[in-house]
């Protein structure tokens, strides 16, 4: 799986006006539709294009956690909420072992991740795990076809495919929608 995580060192390319035009990410997280007390986590926050979007409408109560498997990416997160007063924790590490307990997070969002895991099932069902009742999962990907930028061809997800491993994996579709014309995102919760 390390050949397809994002290089740190382009992390200046997730935070520029060009990106913010064509990728709002306050589209992103409203289509998320996170409520003020909706406890939050950002896999693979990154330096927080997402995160800290998010975080504006956040409730006293509300937990907002970043996880990224870059600690550069986070320092750099770290250093952009120094002075912000919203309750955050920032971990280091991946998604196999969310430091969540069980049933504690109402919205999850993974942008341009999902396509880098290698065994799916582990992942989801870690997210299954920390994932309140009614929780939902929002993922953000590259279509299936050449755009500028995003990963590597044999490395994205069609709409269809990405649909068909959650469904086999006990999540069932709740609603989607186009982005752009280079990124869609679906929403999900577990099947009951």
């Amino acid at each position: 799986m390390v050949n397809k995580i994002f290089d740190s060192n382009k992390r200046h390319v997730l935070d520029n006006e060009d990106r913010r035009k064509t990728l709002p990410p306050e589209s992103v997280i409203s289509f998320l539709n996170i409520g003020e007390d909706d406890d939050f986590l950002d896999i693979g926050a990154g330096t927080g294009y997402f995160f800290l979007p998010a975080i504006e409408n956040s409730g006293k109560n509300r937990k907002n956690i970043a996880l990224d498997i870059s600690e550069t990416m986070l320092d750099e997160l770290r250093e952009k909420l120094k002075n912000n007063k919203t309750k955050t924790e920032l971990y280091h590490g991946d998604a196999i072992s969310i430091p969540q307990p069980d049933n504690s997070i109402n919205k999850i969002l993974m942008a341009f991740v999902f396509h880098e895991f290698d065994n799916p099932r582990t992942y989801l069902n870690e997210i299954k795990r920390v994932l309140k009742p009614n929780g939902e999962i929002g993922i953000l990907e590259w279509e299936a076809k050449e755009t500028n930028g995003g990963p590597p061809m044999h490395e994205r997800l069609s709409e269809e495919k990405l649909q068909s491993i959650l469904s086999k994996n006990g999540w069932k579709l709740v609603r989607n929608k186009s982005i752009n014309q280079a990124n869609y995102m679906h929403i999900y919760r577990i099947a009951k």
